[in-house]
């Protein structure tokens, strides 16, 4: 109960006097209470509620017994440790309620951890069965496991050293012709955005956070969309490579028109 009423003190921003006098308590018997030293009454549990506006189920022992069970839950699944196989790994029922009691926040990060762990497993089974397919021409009709685009894309890279010559010397050529030498990242930007506003009639405009995505073009509206968390220096570099897509075309067409390549590394 300590470390909840400590927490609450110091998401208000309160000193332990603060608090102390605005719950008609003294520091020191306050100081107790977040130690764990004496208990938290219910008479000072209606005054938090009154002084907070604040439900008195917060510290109750209900949502520890639901976190001690959803800590059971997360031990039951733990893997083997590499150190000392799963004992090693399991985590005990005191300090199970430990957690519940005096960290749950901690508490919180590890069942949050756990079922994002759990969505990625499930992700990965579900990729696992897509990649796989029967080859008709095998007499055997042994599984195979197909290459994904993201592979080819890096082997395409990798055989190429990341180096593109014609690619790298037209981007020269433009940073000289666009005016872009000695402009900081946020000039640059703005000089970026102008370019492809003047010459290839696209806005730029916010894209929702929630979306997870780095950038998105809507050719038929002519509108590019950034985030809007990410720095001067990473918006030139978006607003960068769309002028690419858009000016390089037909040279980043045939640099990927090769065989044993077809997918397209990028999409208008």
């Amino acid at each position: 109960m300590g470390v909840r009423l400590r927490r609450l003190r110091e998401e208000r921003k309160l000193t332990q006097i603060g608090l102390a006098r605005m719950l008609g308590l003294s520091a020191s018997y306050l100081n107790q209470i977040e130690q764990n030293q004496r208990p938290l009454t219910m008479s000072v549990l209606l005054r938090l509620s009154e002084v907070f506006n604040m439900d008195v189920n917060t510290f109750s022992d209900d949502e520890q017994t639901r976190m001690v069970a959803a800590l059971r839950e997360v031990g039951a699944t733990l893997p083997a440790s590499a150190l000392g196989g799963h004992e090693a790994a399991r985590i005990s029922q005191a300090e199970m309620q430990e957690i519940a009691t005096n960290m749950p926040a901690v508490g919180r990060v590890l069942i949050d951890l756990h079922r994002r762990h759990r969505e990625a497993v499930d992700r990965l089974e579900a990729m696992a069965e897509k990649m796989t397919y029967k080859d008709p021409e095998d007499p055997a009709d042994a599984l195979m496991i197909q290459t994904q685009p993201y592979e080819e894309a890096r082997d395409f890279f990798f055989t190429h050293h990341n180096h593109f010559s014609e690619l790298d010397a037209h981007a020269e050529q433009c940073h000289t012709a666009w005016g872009l030498s000695d402009i900081a990242p946020p000039g640059l930007a703005d000089r970026l955005e102008q370019r492809l506003r003047e010459h290839h009639g696209v806005s730029v405009d916010t894209l929702p956070a929630e979306k997870g995505l780095q950038r998105a073009y809507n050719p038929a509206l002519r509108q590019l969309s950034l985030p809007p968390h990410i720095t001067p220096g990473q918006r030139a570099f978006q607003m960068g490579t769309q002028l690419a897509f858009l000016e390089l075309d037909s040279m980043l067409e045939r640099m990927v028109d090769v065989p044993d390549f077809p997918v397209r590394l990028y999409a208008n």
